[in-house]
């Protein structure tokens, strides 16, 4: 995971000074697999986390479930492994098709609509650089949501004359988010350790130290 305060690498503020998370990915399942022990660690601290699908995952599975199901399964899978970790705001953009996410202006008014509803202080969100080293963890979708997540974090949702409108019919004042999160960047500089958060098989927490964030 990459830790970056707008440029410089810096050391994160402390979870218990942070109210509020907002987490930005492509699809049902990417934060889970890429940073559900970080997640329900800030949940114990006592932050609320909200997570922002920007696809509902219709092109997900292996199996020949009818694809117009899909985003109904995939809705009701995310919000029982958002709940694993103590997540109940989960929320989806409409209008955007699994594996054809590009960071359109309409995204990002979409983005920047709910960073200013939730007003995180932290936004973790998915790489917009590919890392070449493990291709997998750089879908075509993933780059795009983090490129389109990363242009609404700055400058859009701070700017009150990017989308006047909502301000004028929603009341959605400008808001400065302070730290960014990215998950399964090619450099990354800061790991989490979720030892405590490991359920194995069996239900008691594995005894080794694991770093989250670590991987995409």
């Amino acid at each position: 995971m990459t830790q970056r305060t707008f440029g410089q690498p810096a050391t994160p503020r402390p979870d218990q000074d942070l109210a509020r998370v907002l987490v930005v990915v492509a699809h049902p399942d990417d934060c889970d697999f890429g940073a559900a022990g970080t997640i329900a660690g800030w949940v114990e601290t006592g932050m609320s986390v909200t997570i922002l699908l920007c696809t509902h995952g219709e092109q997900g599975g292996f199996d020949d479930t009818n694809r117009e199901q899909m985003p109904a399964i995939r809705e009701r899978e995310q919000a029982a492994a958002s709940g694993a970790l103590g997540v109940t705001d989960v929320r989806f953009l409409p209008g955007h098709r699994d594996g054809w996410l590009e960071p359109s202006w309409e995204l990002q008014r979409q983005i920047v609509e709910v960073i200013r509803d939730v007003r995180p202080q932290r936004v973790l969100i998915q790489s917009p650089e590919r890392w070449y080293d493990r291709i997998q963890a750089s879908h075509p979708d993933h780059l795009a949501a983090g490129e389109a997540a990363i242009r609404a974090i700055y400058p859009a949702a701070e700017n009150r004359y990017a989308w006047p409108e909502l301000i004028d019919e929603q009341a959605l004042e400008p808001w400065h988010v302070s730290e960014v999160w990215i998950m399964a960047h090619p450099q990354m500089n800061h790991a989490v350790d979720i030892t405590g958060h490991l359920r194995p098989q069996g239900g008691r927490p594995s005894g080794a130290r694991v770093p989250d964030g670590a991987h995409g």
